[in-house]
């Protein structure tokens, strides 16, 4: 488990931008399981998450990942206090858009 102490000081100082997208997304990834999958895919729909185009997902409205705040909060709740993460609207939002890229990159 990354801590969040450890991701914030891994990403400054002389990091290009892979590498700092990079530890976001080993960061954010360790919060994501089969069930932050499935809520992410039912809700955004797999056909718009394999669609996206921007490698940050913003061509889908950012009102849509917020929606999913209360069930993301609800699933990673544990995870995130074991290393000192909040329960933030960001915090959910980068958890949901790291699983949708895991679910695109899975080819399901």
């Amino acid at each position: 488990m990354i801590t969040r102490k450890d991701y914030l000081a891994a990403c400054v100082g002389n990091t290009t931008d892979a590498e700092r997208m990079s530890l976001h997304r080993g960061y954010y990834a360790q919060f994501v399981t089969p069930g932050v999958v499935r809520a992410v895919v039912a809700h955004i729909g797999a056909d718009r998450i394999k669609a996206s185009v921007d490698p940050h997902m913003n061509d889908i409205p950012l009102s849509r990942w917020d929606m999913l705040h209360g069930t993301i909060r609800e699933m990673a709740a544990s995870r995130c206090r074991e290393v000192g993460e909040g329960n933030s609207l960001a915090t959910s939002v980068c958890i949901a858009k790291e699983a949708a890229r895991q679910y695109r990159e899975s080819g399901q």
